[in-house]
């Protein structure tokens, strides 16, 4: 069976993770915003900007594996944990009890999965965020280009 105190431990770390990375890529990404402000420093921004959309696709990439690998994880415990409830359990059990069981006693796995796939979605984010500010470059040089 499952030790729930580690998994919660597990949890906690990484999360504080999730957090530290989310924070990093923030300061990554304001300055690029003060760049594209500047035309001299546009095409400096603009490698910039190619770079860190390169990292996060690399990194949603990663999270996938790892969010699938930790769905075969959850699947392969709730087969366990049913096997467990339906045969050694000293009650016995109808079937929504023992899922209500098993969700309940998987949920820090499950809870792994929606942290990775809300970190993978703040990757996204990232991503359209990137994906907006060249649209503002490609205005302003437009912009720029007809007042010349």
């Amino acid at each position: 069976m499952l030790n729930y105190k580690e998994i919660k431990e597990q949890n906690d770390k990484l999360e504080l993770v999730l957090l530290k990375d989310r924070e990093d890529w923030g300061t990554k990404l304001k300055p690029l915003i003060d760049m594209i402000k500047d035309i001299t420093r546009v095409s400096e921004a603009q490698v910039i900007m190619l770079s860190y959309r390169h990292q996060l696709t690399d990194k949603i990439s990663e999270f996938q594996n790892r969010l699938y690998k930790k769905g075969a994880s959850f699947d392969y415990h709730f087969k366990e944990s049913f096997l467990y409830y339906s045969s050694e359990y000293n009650l016995k059990l109808s079937g929504g009890e023992k899922e209500k069981f098993i969700k309940s006693d998987l949920r820090e796995l499950k809870r792994q999965e929606y942290m990775l796939e809300s970190h993978i979605e703040f990757y996204y984010g990232c991503i359209k965020t990137l994906d907006q500010m060249a649209w503002a470059i490609k205005n302003k040089i437009h912009v720029t280009t007809e007042q010349l």
